[in-house]
């Protein structure tokens, strides 16, 4: 912090100052402390809506690289087309390629690294730098606690260490060497394979590798699987988030490296605190490449010569900047304007940060006051005036499953019951085996398949509205994950009833829904209404069968109900599912002991085998009471 004071910066305008579409190519001669330097920035106005700040990976894919001018060049489309690039986030250059900072995309997580700062940028190109803790939280069968919740390291890491979880989906291109992790494939939202060794990444879902075999347990084919990221404030100091989960829904483009150089108009710069501690980093006088943004909103990249990051930060405060971070550097270092270098990197790139311009004003998407980002823009088809979106993107948005049948060039979608069938160049829509008609058939426009907007509200639900001012679609669409949230809220306000309204409105969308189902059958176990518990248990277990902790559950609401045939059938159930288990015998025991069954020596006998495999607690003070008056 010393050193924002010690220093008194100047800089001069050198040479001329070139426009290109929306860069502005600008060359200053700054001085800092007892030196000056030149410096070309090239400077963006956020404030256009046409100006994308985008992460683009060589070839498209984490753990691959490529010449920097290639990767730019990739990013252009019908779209739009690229004016300016700088390198991004640092990679293993030496070694196995890959990635190692953070990488958001299109509001799509790539790659985690939870070291450094990072930039993001949101839908209305507001520029920030942060520090961001993300985490994969994963969960089965529609649930998120245990014991269905499970976790993994990063997304699309390879990690040569045997107690690593790693997760892998279609944008994973980096080593595939030969393991002996158990490999779990989920596609389309459902495990459909788990073998020792394997590597195969499903184009509609994901693969985790994993040793830890408590997880793996809880994974079988045919369940369902999914996961979400949370983000929070990263503390450094004890290497683990804190404060409440950041909300990310609004966020387009996110990049990790560091150390942040400028926050809040302030020079920050502390390398060791972010988890840094390469002194090519930390200490030494080498190429450095920076973005940030300043007062007016113009974002400013540059890269610089032989300077240390605390220098370039306050090259950066002379600048104008009042966000600023440090991206990879060394060799690694490009600038680029108009397809032409200002600074060519040293070697191939993994990752580049791209300053795109759209051809036109952008057609923008709302899903319930949410922001969607797709990696091809809606726009409006002049043929037919009508509002065309990426109909995977759209899709998934919604949380429904898409499949893609090459040879037919067909689609299927489904979505809590509804099934839908498309084909390419077709206006015809099965839904649920009755075929209906779109107002446009479906159309491929960079290789992705486009639909109108009204789709969505007239196959799967909902309304539709359009903001003129700010060229907005708006969908309000019945979300179940919506109502959810609604339940918890009322669950941790202690108000049961309202729970219980929220939980079947799901159960009108998704009758089958396994997570509502448990949970009012665990309201109504909680209100002592143990024959509505029993029907919402009943439900699930006729879901999952295996799922020996609702089981549990069934048995004591049973065993409640005085339905204690049911009670015996379910814990001899249990005791088959988990033979090491005390619980089930116990319930088995505590059912025989009961008067109107008084059956003492089925009693004794599971009383016996539960305490000799660990029974504890009150249960434990139970049946040594009753084996001492028996």
């Amino acid at each position: 912090m010393k050193r924002r004071f010690i220093y008194i910066f100047v800089f001069l305008i050198f040479g001329t100052t070139i426009v290109n579409g929306g860069v502005t190519e600008e060359t200053r001669t700054v001085e800092y402390g007892d030196q000056e330097k030149n410096i070309t920035v090239l400077w963006t106005d956020l404030n256009s809506n046409r100006i994308r700040v985008e992460s683009v990976l060589a070839e498209g894919k984490i753990g691959q690289v490529d010449e920097m001018m290639d990767i730019y060049e990739s990013s252009q489309d019908t779209d739009g087309y690229p004016l300016a690039a700088i390198n991004g986030t640092f990679f293993n250059a030496y070694g196995d390629m890959q990635v190692e900072g953070t990488i958001l995309s299109d509001g799509q997580l790539k790659h985690i690294s939870n070291s450094g700062s990072v930039f993001k940028v949101d839908k209305d190109n507001g520029f920030v730098t942060q520090d961001v803790y993300s985490r994969i939280v994963g969960g089965l069968k529609g649930q998120w606690d245990w014991p269905n919740n499970w976790y993994a390291w990063n997304i699309n890491h390879w990690y040569d260490s045997s107690d690593a979880t790693m997760l892998f989906d279609k944008n994973y291109q980096g080593p595939k060497p030969d393991h002996n992790y158990t490999a779990i494939e989920v596609d389309k939202k459902i495990v459909t394979n788990i073998e020792v060794g394997g590597f195969h990444i499903p184009d509609d879902g994901f693969l985790i590798l994993t040793n830890d075999q408590a997880m793996i347990a809880k994974f079988q084919i045919g369940i369902e699987a999914s996961y979400r990221i949370e983000y929070y404030e990263n503390d450094f100091e004890n290497g683990t988030y804190k404060g409440d989960e950041l909300d990310f829904a609004f966020i387009r483009t996110m990049v990790g490296a560091g150390p942040s150089l400028i926050r809040d108009g302030i020079i920050i710069v502390d390398p060791e605190k972010e988890g840094f501690t390469e002194e090519k980093i930390n200490e030494s006088r080498t190429t450095r490449s920076l973005i940030g943004v300043d007062s007016q909103g113009r974002l400013g990249m540059a890269v610089v010569s032989e300077v240390s990051v605390y220098e370039l930060a306050e090259i950066a405060a002379s600048l104008g900047m009042v966000e600023a971070l440090n991206l990879d550097g060394g060799g690694s270092s490009g600038l680029i304007i108009d397809g032409q270098y200002i600074y060519e990197p040293g070697r191939e790139l993994s990752n580049i940060v791209v300053i795109k311009e759209l051809m036109r004003d952008p057609i923008r998407i709302e899903l319930n006051s949410r922001e969607l980002f797709f990696d091809t823009e809606p726009y409006i088809d002049s043929e037919y005036d009508r509002t065309l979106v990426p109909l995977r993107g759209i899709c998934e948005a919604l949380g429904a499953t898409v499949g893609w049948d090459a040879n037919s060039e067909s689609i299927s979608i489904s979505r809590y019951g509804t099934e839908l069938l498309l084909k390419v160049g077709s206006n015809e829509v099965s839904v649920n085996g009755n075929v209906k008609n779109m107002e446009v058939a479906v159309i491929i426009k960079d290789s992705r398949s486009y639909v109108p907007v009204r789709f969505v509200t007239e196959f799967l639900g909902g309304k539709v509205g359009w903001i003129q001012d700010i060229q907005t679609v708006t969908l309000d669409i019945v979300d179940v994950d919506a109502y959810i949230e609604k339940a918890q809220a009322a669950l941790e306000a202690n108000n049961k009833e309202l729970a219980i309204t929220e939980y079947l409105k799901v159960l009108d969308i998704a009758p089958n829904h396994s997570q509502t189902l448990k949970a009012l059958g665990d309201i109504y176990t909680d209100l002592d209404d143990f024959e509505d518990s029993v029907f919402y248990y009943e439900k699930y277990i006729d879901i999952d069968p295996s799922d020996t902790n609702v089981l549990s559950k069934l048995g004591w609401s049973y065993y409640d109900n005085h339905r204690f045939d049911d009670s015996i059938r379910v814990f001899s159930l249990y005791t088959e599912l988990e033979p090491t288990s005390y619980q089930g015998y116990y319930g088995l025991a505590v059912n025989y002991a009961h008067y109107q069954l008084n059956d003492v020596e089925m009693a004794k006998k599971y009383y016996l085998k539960a305490i000799d495999l660990g029974l504890t607690g009150t249960g434990l003070d139970v049946a040594n009471a009753y084996l001492d008056s028996h």
